[in-house]
């Protein structure tokens, strides 16, 4: 797995439509992504409400974790990275 932190960026922090992007991004690609704003408390990137129900916030730190090669996992994380307003 590739790890990467990146920081909410986006004036309304985690709303439906990056959550929808990373899940999708997720299935296009056919990888695990992982987010936690610690190691011990990840959640997979399945679906938007679950992203939403953690309530990620402006200016939070985030670890994402992705479990692919790390070409693939480099482009997957530039592509959560923009999402998310960096």
């Amino acid at each position: 797995m590739i790890q990467r932190e990146i920081e909410i960026a986006d004036p309304i922090g985690m709303h439906a439509r990056p959550a929808g992007q990373i899940v999708k991004l997720a299935k296009t690609h056919g990888v695990s992504i992982l987010i936690g704003r610690d190691e011990e408390n990840m959640i997979e990137a399945k679906s938007p409400i679950l992203l939403l129900g953690k309530k990620f916030k402006t200016g939070e730190k985030l670890i994402f974790k992705v479990d692919a090669d790390q070409t693939l996992a480099d482009s997957v994380l530039d592509e959560i990275s923009e999402y998310l307003g960096n």
